[in-house]
């Protein structure tokens, strides 16, 4: 709820939460579509989740599986939330007791999970809150009347401190049956001060909306307007949200991106814009027509932070998390050989020569790597000089000066034929520096920083130019200068773009506004007279330079973040996990869609792995939970493998394609009969650490697991025991292991930023 708005309602919640010694232990939180329940709902157990045990569990039209989602859901946010001793430790209890209880009926999970485990809980004096919100629209009559009934029937079994909130509209059917039992119930129907609030809403809403871009005064809109809408609005804060939306419609953004948008870049001719984003692609835009140019391009295994295109337009460069470099031919959107390797860690910033032929690399290993455009290989050593991340890199304009901007504060500049530093570091901002770029002229740096400043270089003297811009109210995520050099672009954390005269520092018009977020990369075109702007908001807004006024519609197309992709053994098949609980099937020639989403999962795919044959795909999730699924058919094969009792997350086939493993932050691997669909014998438990990922040795005999702690061990398939004593080198968590083709090495990537090879006979690294 908006800060000022539903206080009493609020009031009186907290109230009823802080009573655990009485027997009040449901409120009906009642009121038509649109009255703001959800909002009502999910603020209660934002307030309280310091406070309280809290679950909570949103209902949606679409959802009918009340028996199988709602109590596993609920047992699952309690267990996770530790702010009441035992919870976790009673709910593991009841799950061992009944190892499928996955698989019961609403009635036994409530009974076990629910009853069984919060019964056992000695502390009754921080209440244990359980939300379900808008069960009315479970889809299922008789079981949101079941789930009643199981609440009516269990006071007398449950602490004091154990509550409901239930929030419905008044006129479900199944919630009649409330009203007998006298549970108290809060109308948003008839509650008082509701045109005040959404008179709240709407003035918080219009502060929102640039007057400069409609032209209108600051005064607008007047108060009585606003008093006028929130009359018509009956309470609805939905009609007003709605009211906003349309009122704002004037210049809709750039929408599609359901990752951060990270990098935009428009092509030399100005006719094609690319964009980066979280959720692991590029994609390219038609600027005129506003629309997609075909498929994503596919290839990063994580998120993608920065593209850039060649000067002539030919080529794409792309670095992402993956700690690679990409390159693509933009006329035939497919990958130019191989990425390129060397960074040690998650990949920044990329940019070309003025030429073209020189690519330059910016990572957070704190080094800096050039490469050769053309034949794809590293010019040189690394530049090393900046002792934390490299955020950023920029060429200047003949190509033999580079400049470097890091997290540990200084800009360096590089000189790029002797790969020598030219000076001292410039030294100035206090925080790290997120943006760099060169004048068109190439005598004056500006840079960017997380200290909300902007400020100008000297390059010749490498002495600072004036007093640094301040204007932000965040920190700086990316600067960049107008074709002209006149003119200087920053964009910042507190969702503003803001443009700045470059030579008296000052700043031209007001900020530019309407990202929702975080707006994190910005580029001019050719002309100098567009500008494209890209945000954590999912969105890329066009503005006309001269105005400042936003220009054509957003560019939608991406989904949420990409957690995990696998090729299939025959090449022919993608297949990618992500935070919105689906799994996703690609034409990897193409790159078209196949299909449907498969969707089955409660939260997050963290793996997916193919068999052998390509015919069955295996997928793991943050629900606990192993699915096989038909890859030609697109259905899931059967129902789901469960047993771990944390997120599953990483699986492996055996290389016979006749069983499967998963680790999952339950510290134990699970070997898993294919043709069954069954457990095979006991977990395999040796390691007091969440399994980070898993791999057989080629000929099957052998597993390697690598664990949170840092730790790896091998594991003997057919006798199911530790090999050794477990391997040590990594300073943090291992999140891959990797075996040579001939079995002999086996590579481990660690959080710590290192890969580490290992002889696999003598366990001893390499």
């Amino acid at each position: 709820c908006l800060a000022g708005t539903r206080v009493q309602i609020l009031e009186r919640i907290d109230t009823w939460m802080r009573d655990t010694a009485t027997s009040e232990r449901v409120l009906w939180i009642r009121g038509m579509a649109g009255r703001g329940k959800s909002t009502i709902a999910s603020t209660v157990a934002y307030r309280w989740r310091y406070r309280a045990a809290c679950a909570i569990f949103h209902f949606r039209r679409d959802q009918n599986a009340l028996d199988n989602r709602l109590v596993l859901s609920l047992a699952r946010q309690l267990g996770s939330n530790g702010v009441v001793s035992g919870v976790k430790e009673s709910i593991l209890q009841s799950i061992r007791e009944n190892e499928d209880i996955a698989q019961d009926r609403l009635q036994e999970q409530f009974e076990a999970l629910l009853v069984g485990s919060l019964k056992r809980i000695k502390n009754t004096s921080i209440p244990i809150l359980l939300v379900v919100d808008a069960l009315d629209e479970c889809g299922t009559t008789s079981y949101a009347a079941k789930f009643l009934q199981l609440i009516g029937q269990t006071p007398s079994s449950l602490p004091t401190n154990v509550k409901f909130l239930i929030t419905s509209r008044p006129e479900a059917q199944p919630l009649r049956s409330l009203e007998p039992r006298q549970w108290p119930a809060e109308d948003l129907d008839s509650a008082a001060g509701v045109d005040d609030d959404v008179a709240q809403f709407l003035q918080h809403g219009f502060s929102k909306i640039d007057r400069m871009e409609y032209d209108l005064e600051d005064c607008w809109p007047p108060r009585e307007d606003i008093q006028t809408l929130a009359r018509m609005s009956q309470g609805l804060f939905q009609w007003a949200h709605t009211t906003l939306e349309y009122i704002k419609e004037g210049s809709p953004p750039l929408e599609g991106h359901t990752g951060a948008i990270k990098s935009v870049a428009f092509s030399p001719d100005g006719q094609t814009l690319a964009s980066a984003s979280y959720d692991g692609t590029v994609r390219l835009w038609n600027v005129l027509t506003e629309t997609k140019i075909e498929e994503p391009l596919v290839g990063h295994g994580a998120r993608v932070n920065t593209v850039v295109f060649s000067p002539d337009g030919n080529t794409l460069a792309s670095g992402s998390e993956d700690k690679t470099i990409w390159l693509w031919d933009f006329k035939t959107r497919v990958p130019i050989g191989t990425p390129l390797t060397g960074h040690t860690a998650e990949i920044r910033a990329v940019t070309f020569s003025r030429d073209g032929s020189i690519l330059a690399s910016g990572s957070d290993d704190g080094e800096i790597r050039l490469w050769d455009a053309k034949t794809r290989t590293q010019v040189g050593a690394p530049l090393k000089g900046h002792t934390d991340s490299v955020k950023t890199v920029a060429f200047s304009c003949i190509g033999k000066t580079l400049a470097s901007g890091s997290k540990d504060k200084t800009i360096i500049l590089w000189d790029t034929t002797t790969g020598r530093r030219t000076g001292k570091p410039l030294i100035g901002h206090d925080n790290a520096v997120t943006t760099v770029a060169f004048s068109p002229d190439g005598k004056t740096l500006a840079s960017g920083s997380e200290d909300d400043t902007i400020r100008l270089w000297d390059v010749g003297t490498t002495a600072p130019i004036g007093e640094p811009m301040t204007d932000h109210d965040d920190g700086i995520n990316s600067i960049a200068y107008s074709p002209d050099g006149k003119t200087l672009v920053s964009v910042s954390k507190d969702d503003s773009i803001r443009m700045w005269d470059v030579g008296g520092g000052a700043r031209i018009t007001k900020p530019l506004t309407g990202h929702e977020s975080s707006v994190t990369t910005i580029v001019f075109s050719l002309d100098g007279k567009v500008l494209a702007s890209g945000s954590e908001d999912e969105t890329i807004r066009f503005w006309d330079i001269a105005t400042g006024t936003p220009l054509r519609k957003p560019l939608t197309s991406h989904d949420h973040f990409i957690k995990t992709i696998a090729l299939s053994p025959n090449g022919l098949t993608l297949a990618s996990g992500s935070t919105d609980s689906t799994v996703r099937l690609w034409d990897f020639s193409t790159g078209a869609l196949i299909g449907e989403p498969l969707t089955g999962h409660e939260f997050s795919v963290n793996a997916v792995a193919f068999s052998l044959d390509s015919k069955t795909l295996a997928s793991g999730s943050d629900d606990g939970t192993v699915r096989l699924w038909d890859v030609g058919a697109g259905a899931p094969i059967g129902e789901p493998l469960t047993g771990h009792e944390g997120p599953v997350k990483t699986i492996a086939f055996s290389p016979d394609g006749k069983f499967l493993v998963s680790g999952s932050d339950d510290e134990t691997i699970r070997s898993w009969d294919v043709a069954k669909r069954a457990p095979i014998k006991k977990p395999l438990v040796g390691h007091d650490s969440s399994v980070n990922t898993v791999a057989f040795s080629p000929n099957g005999k052998t597993l390697a697991s690598g664990f949170e702690d840092g730790k790896i061990q091998f594991w003997d398939v057919k006798k199911r025991v530790l090999v050794g004593e477990a391997l040590e080198g990594h300073t943090d968590a291992v999140n891959a292991v990797v075996f040579s083709p001939d079995g002999t090495t086996l590579a481990s990537g660690s959080e710590d930023g290192t890969i580490c090879m290992w002889d696999v006979k003598s366990k001893m690294p390499i």
